[in-house]
């Protein structure tokens, strides 16, 4: 339910009704002629019906509160709760009643009470609106409020040292008359920043504060002129404290009992323009937007699509509202495609995000290949779908060329690189003559740089038949333990060279798989070599082989420098290498790991990682037994 915003600028100078002004007269007019039977009696009604208001004030902005967008109102009833607690003891303590006598014989200790009372109510006029664009922790306001009055009893009741406030036969004491303008000031002070903040405020409510403020003030006023506690400004002075207690109750009647329900619809119809105009701006974008988007309810049933959907399909928005997303764009009679595997309702997040690469089809039976972003939220617990789509065609057709052209310029450089490194070694073997010690370093660098080019071609080769799907696979019956061991082998001077501890944790009787031999060399090649590469002198790398009931798991682990939490979710990418990395390495091409995902995925084995920073890395790899 939308919460409560009192909008106005205009300030209301008849807030209440002539029905409730003329009530409250006579009610005003009783009470003084129980002052002419009886100052105690009369005394002790405007105070009994003071603390009756307040704790009504109270009751009603509490069982209210979930009405209001912010907390001004329950702060004021809070604090007038913890008030009327002190003038509960100051009724108590007046003269007529004389139920503390034993305490204090005298008038001071009704009027130290009601000073302090004053000066919490002022203090907590002048705090209020700075409620009126929060809210509060009630819990911790109502302790402060607690341990003020606990303050206030202890220095009068305990420690004897709050200042004497009335002396019986003399009057008011300095003390009490500047209370009263120190009040009165503060109490002009807070008028004064509601005024700053009205336009937070009803203007009905905003007079009815600020009159009961007013009234506050003319009491406090009252109070500084009389001698005797039976006065008439003291009378006049206690009147004008319930009205402004009236007033203030006339304010949370009206706001959290009588009329919720009429700022609420006012506040729906604010509201509802605010989405209104929301919903035109969204719509705006949606229609703008170059990618086709289509938006879906739970079910998949289409409820809004824009131009760039009729562009790319074909399909103009009336004739696929209320159709079947995957029916229009799935291909779902002919793959079987279910549109529950494009979307995720399980999230956590407010919002999920999938994204896919699939077939789909054009309006005129044209397939084509598409990137399905896909999204969720859900508003009142009815769940909404967005799908963001692209053509993948000119891409794809793109990333063929470029493959294609690497896959040429790949071979074409093999042969000059082969001639430059046999031409290097006949040199440095001095087959066709003597050359110097410093020359042979140089035929060295040239020889080993020629193996690093070969190597970054093979890669790039092979990244290339694996994009244009031509990378050859050929699958027989092997020994798992037999290829670990072939591979681990070829490694071993770079182990040993590193000074590292090698550990192989596998038997010899693993499974004979149906696999391809130089794909399983690619991908624990690379993980071996980035785990030696990566590992400190003297570190430890272990390889591990289990077998379970549905597959084997290959694990490859070091206590290298690990992979940064940041660089992870790149971590398989092309050219991707961690930041930490080139501390150690400068020499990497960004492109082993890659390669490692892409061919693992290729032959439907799952590849998947675990690394701390500084405190090394797993690479585990899933082997189905059955492989086709």
């Amino acid at each position: 339910m939308k919460k409560l915003n009192f909008l106005s600028d205009n300030i209301s100078f008849f807030p209440v009704s002539l029905v409730d002004l003329f009530g409250a007269i006579i009610f005003l007019f009783g009470l003084y002629l129980t002052s002419l039977v009886s100052y105690d009696i009369f005394h002790s009604l405007v105070e009994l019906f003071s603390i009756i208001v307040a704790f009504g004030m109270f009751i009603i902005s509490w069982n209210a509160r979930s009405f209001f967008d912010n907390h001004f109102l329950l702060f004021l009833s809070i604090a007038y709760i913890f008030v009327s607690v002190i003038d509960i003891a100051h009724t108590l303590a007046y003269k007529g009643v004389g139920i503390f006598y034993f305490f204090d014989p005298t008038s001071n200790l009704a009027t130290q009470l009601w000073v302090a009372a004053r000066y919490l109510q002022a203090i907590s006029l002048l705090a209020a609106p700075l409620f009126l664009t929060r809210k509060i922790n009630i819990r911790f306001v109502a302790e402060i409020f607690f341990l003020i009055i606990v303050s206030v009893f202890v220095s009068i009741f305990y420690l004897k040292v709050f200042p004497t406030a009335y002396i019986d036969g003399l009057g008011l004491t300095p003390f009490k008359i500047w209370s009263e303008y120190i009040i009165s000031f503060i109490l002009v002070c807070s008028i004064v920043f509601l005024f700053r903040k009205r336009k937070t405020l009803d203007k009905k409510v905003f007079s009815l504060i600020l009159y009961s403020i007013i009234f506050t003030i003319a009491s406090e006023l009252s109070f500084t002129t009389y001698i005797g506690v039976f006065d008439f400004s003291n009378m006049l002075g206690h009147l004008f404290k319930l009205i402004s207690f009236l007033l203030l109750y006339k304010v949370i009647l009206e706001v959290g009992l009588k009329n919720p329900l009429a700022y609420i619809f006012r506040n729906m119809e604010q509201n509802a323009e605010i989405l209104r105009n929301s919903e035109l701006k969204f719509r705006t974008l949606i229609k703008l937007a170059i990618n086709p988007i289509v938006m879906t309810d739970g079910r998949g049933v289409i409820i809004l699509s824009n131009d760039s959907t009729e562009r790319v399909f074909g399909w103009k928005e009336e004739e696929i509202v209320n159709k079947s997303f995957a029916e229009i764009f799935l291909l779902q009679n002919k793959d079987k495609v279910d549109l529950n595997k494009f979307i995720n309702t399980e999230e956590e997040s407010r919002v999920a995000h999938e994204r896919h690469q699939i077939l789909s089809a054009r309006k005129n039976k044209e397939e084509f290949n598409l990137e399905l972003n896909s999204s969720h939220w859900t508003i009142n617990n009815e769940t909404f779908f967005g799908f963001l789509m692209r053509d993948l065609t000119k891409e794809i057709e793109l990333d063929k060329s470029k493959s294609e052209f690497i896959s040429l310029a790949a071979h074409q450089l093999r042969t000059p690189l082969a001639t430059i490194s046999l031409t290097s070694e006949m040199l440095l073997k001095g087959i066709v003559g003597d050359i110097s010690k410093e020359n042979k370093k140089y035929f060295k660098i040239i020889i080993k740089e020629i193996k690093g080019m070969n190597e970054m071609i093979r890669i790039f080769l092979n990244i290339t038949r694996i994009e244009m799907g031509k990378f050859p696979i050929k699958m027989e019956s092997v020994e798992l333990s037999e290829v670990l061991d072939n591979i681990t082998a070829n490694l071993l001077q770079q182990i040993n060279y590193k000074e590292i501890r090698f550990k192989k944790n596998y038997k010899k009787n693993l499974p004979v798989l149906n696999l391809d031999k130089n794909v399983m060399k690619i991908i624990l090649e690379n993980l071996l070599s980035n785990a030696i590469k990566y590992s400190n002198k003297g570190g430890t790398i272990t390889l591990t082989a289990k077998e379970y009931e549905e597959n084997v798991i290959i694990e490859v682990k070091d206590d290298g420098v690990g992979i940064p939490e940041k660089d992870q979710p790149r971590i398989f990418t092309k050219m991707f290498r961690a930041e930490n990395v080139f501390r150690i390495k400068n020499e990497g091409s960004g492109f082993g790991l890659y390669l490692v995902k892409n061919l693992a995925k290729q032959i439907n084995y799952d590849i998947t990682f675990k690394s701390k920073e500084n405190q090394g890395s797993t690479f585990t790899l899933s082997i189905p037994k059955e492989q086709n």
